[in-house]
């Protein structure tokens, strides 16, 4: 069985939301991640991974507002009640 590429690659020019996300929901649904339409996070995009029976990892991200090409990435682990 062949094994699926991973990389996530973004070119140098500048990057619109809607481009960024154009790659990286693949990229991290690729990986074991969902989506979330999250309407609380000030993130643009919020995917989360279920990592055991109450143990999730999630990361936030948004187009960054310092640098054209560039994002920010926060990422949480939490424990489910």
């Amino acid at each position: 069985m062949a094994e699926k590429n991973h990389a996530l690659s973004i070119t140098n020019m500048k990057v619109t939301r809607k481009q960024l996300f154009k790659k990286l929901i693949p990229f991290f649904e690729g990986i074991g991640y969902t989506n979330f339409k999250d309407t609380i996070s000030p993130a643009s995009g919020l995917f989360a991974k279920k990592i055991d029976e109450k143990i999730y990892v999630c990361i936030g991200i948004d187009k960054s507002n310092l640098y054209k090409n560039a994002f920010d990435c926060n990422n949480y682990m939490g424990q489910s009640l």
